[in-house]
């Protein structure tokens, strides 16, 4: 005759524990995390995290935007250029060792920027005309050269690099302020496309400079 082991008594219930919440299931519906964009001054700050920047309109003027331009932005930490302007007399190595500290500093984040025609056409008239006058600035120079014409030869310098330098801003369509493991803080969108979004609140999120918001 098999003996039959008797089932474990269930453990009487403590009067005084407290009760255990029961976890909610996960509604497949639920909205995706993160906060939406918003907007600190003339940056619109977007979480990494939360939904992206809307296509539908054009990121300079708020129009219908007729084409998505991806762009990669990037950020460095101001302790890069310090150390640049802290270095720039000091040879070759100076240089090199400010363009490790961005790279080891820089952090990217993609982003779609919507754009309409007339600002596509605005920008790509306006790259034109700085690299058409740097042409012509840089042929000039070389004229001058040729005829030993010192002084319009340094004026023509004068003139070609403000206009390389006006090209290469012209062709930036936004600017990364700042980036870190959750915000992007953009600039470059024009005003009717930041009211599309509510002005920051005051909150753990703070400006680039480190001021308040």
């Amino acid at each position: 005759m098999m003996d039959e082991t008797p089932p474990h008594p269930r453990p009487p219930e403590n009067p005084y524990e407290p009760p255990q919440a029961q976890q909610a299931p996960k509604s497949p519906f639920a909205p995706p995390a993160g906060q939406l964009p918003r907007v600190m001054g003339r940056m619109i700050v977007v979480d990494r995290s939360g939904p992206p920047l809307p296509v539908d309109t054009c990121f300079k003027c708020n129009r219908p935007a007729e084409s998505v331009k991806t762009r990669t932005l990037s950020w460095s930490s101001p302790l890069s250029h310090l150390i640049l302007l802290l270095m720039i007399f000091l040879s070759l190595l100076a240089v090199l060792l400010w363009a490790i500290v961005r790279l080891v500093t820089r952090r990217r984040a993609p982003v779609n920027l919507g754009l309409c025609g007339r600002c596509r056409s605005r920008r790509a008239n306006l790259v034109t005309c700085f690299i058409v006058g740097a042409s012509l600035a840089l042929g000039l120079g070389l004229y001058a050269a040729e005829g030993s014409q010192w002084g319009l030869f340094s004026a023509a310098l004068l003139v070609f690099f403000p206009l390389i330098l006006g090209a290469a801003l012209a062709s930036r369509l936004a600017v990364a302020r700042r980036i870190d493991e959750r915000w992007i803080w953009i600039a470059g969108a024009g005003p009717s496309f930041r009211r599309r979004f509510r002005e920051s609140a005051p909150g753990p999120l703070q400006h680039p400079q480190g001021s308040p918001s």
